[in-house]
């Protein structure tokens, strides 16, 4: 019996060495490894009874808690006091419609300025830049831009909050001119940028 319990108390020591930092069921196993460990030592006193693995079983819970002590108390303080914001980690991103590319964009004092190249291949005229998620009707025209050409847009936008990112779906209405006739174009974008 002695030696059934050390192996037991040894398997319950792999287990929690390996996934004892998981919530509830990892500090389970974890507990019962220990209690195991302890009850298997206290009845394994005979040679070949099985003593080493009830030792081994009760370590490797010991050693396992000590290690995710040295990882996991720098990382949950790390995330307390802002260093891990997720927040942070998210990279600031401007996508427009194919052909169209976000050069530059900033987010400040109730604006956003977008830089965007036309690389349609094509003339765009009647252009306008909606930015969605903002509290006002937040657009911005462009007559006439031209193929290749960069242009700036500067949008007034309501309800951004300094020091936090702003993310937003972006609509982008246009023409083009083909054989004198204009062809609307309606397409989507996204924007995610950090407000200063």
């Amino acid at each position: 019996m002695a030696k059934g319990l050390s192996i037991t108390a040894l398997v319950f020591g792999i287990l929690a060495f390996l996934i004892g930092w998981v919530p509830i069921i990892g500090w389970l196993i974890w507990i019962a490894a220990i209690v195991i460990g302890i009850v298997a030592i206290v009845k394994s006193k005979e040679p070949g009874s099985g003593r080493g693995m009830a030792i081994t079983g009760l370590v490797l819970p010991l050693v396992g808690l000590v290690i995710g002590i040295i990882f996991i108390v720098p990382i949950m303080s790390l995330a307390f006091f802002g260093v891990l914001n997720p927040a942070r980690m998210i990279p600031d991103k401007c996508e427009l419609a194919p052909g169209l590319t976000c050069m530059d964009f900033t987010a400040e004092d109730g604006e956003i300025t977008i830089l965007i190249n036309n690389g349609l291949g094509m003339e765009m005229v009647d252009v306008t830049l909606y930015v969605d998620d903002c509290e006002n009707d937040a657009s911005a025209t462009i007559d006439t831009f031209k193929e290749g050409s960069t242009e700036k847009l500067t949008i007034p936008c309501e309800g951004m909050i300094s020091d936090e990112r702003f993310k937003s779906d972006l609509s982008i209405d246009y023409n083009t001119i083909i054989e004198g006739n204009p062809i609307m174009h309606s397409k989507m974008g996204y924007l995610v940028v950090e407000v200063k």
